[in-house]
Parts: C-alpha cells; structure tokens; sequence
C-alpha cells in the first residue's frame, strides 16, 4: 500500500513537472498571445530582395565614392562574386524566411484551441498564417529557384516546401511548379479565413481580405499567366 501511495504521488509530481512553462517563455493560448506572435513574424520577415537591386541595371557602386563599409558589404554581391565572397559580404538571410514560416505553421497547428478570442479573431489570424507562409514561399523561390517562365517547372528542382513545425523533420527540394502550387493552395485558404477589410493605422502591416487577391495577381504575373493576374488584380 505503501508502495503503490509512493508510485501515485510520484506520477503527479511528474504531470506536474510537465505544466510548468519554461521561464521566460511563453506558450501561445490567448489571442492576444497569438496576435503577439505574428507582429513577433511580421517583423522578422527579411529585406533581401532588395539585395538584388546590386544585380540589376538599376544601380552601380561606384568605387570612388562608395565607402569602405559599403563596399565590404555589397561588393561582392554587385559584381556577383559567390564562389569566394569577402566574409564581411552580407548574406542572403534565408533562415529567417523559414523562421516566419516556423511561426505560421505553429499557428496554423494550434490556432483552434486558442482561448480569449471570437472566432472570428481566430480565422483571421489563421488567415494571416496562411499569408505569411506563402509569401514566404514566394519570395524564397524567387530568389533561389529558376523562374518559372524560364524552365520546365514540373522537373526544375527549386527549394524545400516547409508545411509543418517539425524541426527534425529531414526536408529535400520540392520542384518550382510544387512550390507555387503551394503558395497558391495556401492563398485560397487564407481567402476563406481572412474577414478584416481594413487596419486602422499603425496595424496596416497586417494582411487584410484584399490581400489574398494582391497576392495572387502577383504570384500569377510571376508564372506568366496573364489573364489569371489580370482577372484577380481588378
């Protein structure tokens, strides 16, 4: 009797180990704790595409007037040197685009369980999950892929989809075409579940119900497909 009184208070000495909350952390439940965690994406999401401004026309570095830290940071990159860039060269942050995706597929997993929040702040938070990580998809294959009008799409390699928050999970490239059916897929949801028209001031970062057709129009401008752009641009 001793014995099994003994095993009993030592099972709930573990349940209650495992309620407590690492310090420090915070394990989304509220709304308010979900909205917390998606401005925490938002402002993360990264600049790189304007990088590749130093590769277009659009710009020179003029090595006369530029200074030591512009050319220690962009040099290399303006005169597409990969093989071997300087180490002060700034990199492409790819991590961080799947840092947001992490956040989004974590919302997206959990979201109904959320507590403190109408349904319909629900929906549009996952809306917004669902915006995040196709966006971030978007401007991922963008940068590291071929273009879609320029390779065979269905065979041409492109990068990793990430659609869970399973960090271990062992990941291996997905092709261009799968990428932005994905984007798109993720696109229509996020359409079914976005439900504010427009932000007050100050929260106009956020994705509202026009920016599920913005989106696509861009994504369908992308794949060349003219009147699939035009139809959800107007």
């Amino acid at each position: 009797m001793t014995f099994a009184l003994a095993a009993l208070m030592s099972f709930t000495a573990c349940n209650d180990f495992l309620d407590i909350q690492p310090v420090g952390k915070v394990i989304p439940q509220t709304g308010t704790e979900y909205r917390s965690l998606l401005t925490y994406a938002y402002s993360i999401v990264p600049t790189d595409r304007g990088l590749t401004t130093f590769r277009s026309d659009e710009l020179i570095l003029d090595k006369a007037t530029a200074t030591s830290t512009d050319l220690d940071s962009y040099l290399d990159i303006w005169r597409w040197q990969d093989d071997n860039p300087d180490e002060s060269t700034t990199s492409f942050n790819w991590r961080s685009f799947y840092e947001v995706s992490y956040v989004a597929n974590t919302i997206l997993e959990t979201y109904t369980t959320m507590t403190d929040a109408t349904e319909a702040e629900r929906s549009q938070m996952a809306g917004e999950a669902y915006m995040l990580r196709a966006y971030m998809h978007f401007v991922l294959v963008n940068l590291n892929a071929e273009p879609y009008t320029h390779c065979d799409p269905d065979t041409t390699k492109a990068l990793p989809l990430k659609l869970n928050s399973d960090v271990n999970a062992v990941l291996s490239r997905n092709t261009v075409a799968e990428v932005y059916a994905s984007i798109l897929s993720d696109i229509d949801q996020a359409e079914k579940l976005l439900n504010v028209d427009k932000w007050d001031a100050g929260e106009n970062y956020r994705f509202n119900t026009i920016s599920a057709e913005a989106l696509r129009a861009r994504v369908y401008l992308y794949m060349g497909d003219w009147a699939k752009a035009y139809a959800s641009a107007v």
